[in-house]
């Protein structure tokens, strides 16, 4: 299509120093109005989507506006359009236009745009007491790191990266949906507007790879059953130096073997055999704050609940409630011939008949 390079700006309505952001608008905003599937049989504004399409694909285009801007009446133009610049030189009014479309950057030195990485989900299994008291856990988990090899730009080392050609940078193409135009995002370039022309082949031009890591999880005091903690930031990593993802962990509460809770009571299952029942001892009682040392008295009967003052959880309040140790009485399953002799000359004994 022969196209009057004169008129590019004009086409777009926009001023020779637009930025890159204000091109694209333009051509987004007329590309919609004139798109042939939401203007059928107009041919006028099939014509008008052509040249505004052509517009964009040069001005988008660092050498290509390089290229326009270089022919003398398009000199002109500029210099008189330019905000601010009508008695400035050509040179002058050239490094605006590209200071403020691509940047500040050179055109061979653009990059593919950042994206925010991916969220992760998973679950923690935590017990009661873990879940009232408070735990740390350290988890392993696969997550997408920047790519050492090219730093994150996705560009074979000593390559650049170069503006799509299927979308002329914009990351858009635009399609017609219920007979309305909508844009999608480019499927050549992932909606970046730019592409790899030699793409690293360490991270295949993504700028990422899958990694192993070690995450340290901290569960809060007094948490709830199926609550989610977020832990900002420890997601994947951003492709093109995006800002990484999230973590999102619930917590999954399962049984805990000898422990309960009843409130800020700690409820603890003290398996015994008949001996200490009978006789008393002292034994330990593992806490998840430490080891107490409680007494058991002689004479304990099945199901007896011993009390110790202030070895419980403290509430919301700040008050600790109690250690209550119930008493379960273990006797051995079979007995051999010695036992069951020891046992009927045990039963002969005075203070045995009574009972």
């Amino acid at each position: 299509m022969k196209s009057d390079l004169k008129a590019y700006y004009t086409e777009l309505g926009v001023q020779p120093d637009a930025s890159a952001d204000e091109i694209r608008e333009a051509y987004r905003r007329l590309a919609k109005k004139y798109h042939p599937d939401t203007n059928r049989g107009d041919h006028v504004a099939e014509e008008r989507f052509k040249r505004i399409s052509e517009a964009y694909r040069v001005l988008s285009n660092p050498a290509n506006r390089l290229e326009y801007h270089t022919k003398e009446e398009i000199r002109t133009r500029a210099r008189s359009n330019a905000k601010g610049k009508s008695t400035a030189s050509f040179k002058d009014v050239f490094k605006q236009v590209f200071r403020a479309g691509f940047g500040g950057e050179t055109p061979d030195r653009a990059v593919r745009t950042p994206k925010r990485g991916k969220d992760h989900r998973l679950s923690l299994d935590v017990n009661p007491i873990e879940l009232a008291t408070g735990v740390r856990r350290t988890i392993k988990m696969t997550r997408a790191i920047r790519c050492e090899v090219c730093g994150g730009g996705g560009v074979k080392p000593g390559y650049d990266a170069g503006q799509c050609t299927v979308c002329h940078g914009l990351g858009e193409i635009p399609s017609a949906k219920n007979g309305k135009t909508v844009f999608a995002p480019c499927s050549n370039c992932e909606g970046t507007g730019r592409v790899a022309k030699e793409p690293c082949m360490h991270c295949a031009g993504t700028s990422l790879n899958r990694a192993s890591a070690r995450v340290e999880i901290i569960v809060p005091k007094r948490s709830k059953a199926g609550q989610t903690l977020t832990l900002k930031g420890e997601g994947s990593e951003g492709a093109f130096g995006g800002p990484s993802g999230d973590l999102h962990v619930t917590l999954n509460v399962i049984p805990q073997d000898d422990f309960d809770l009843d409130g800020s009571n700690l409820i603890y299952q003290l398996s015994i055999n008949l001996k200490q029942a009978l006789l008393g001892d002292v034994v330990s009682v593992p806490l998840p704050t430490g080891i107490v040392r409680v007494t058991l008295p002689a004479g304990l009967p099945e199901g007896k609940m011993l009390r110790v003052k202030g070895k419980g959880i403290a509430n919301d309040s700040g008050e600790v409630g109690d250690l209550l140790v119930r008493i379960n009485l273990v006797f051995p399953e079979q007995l051999g011939k010695r036992s069951k002799e020891l046992l009927d000359d045990l039963m002969e004994q005075p203070e045995w008949k009574k009972s």
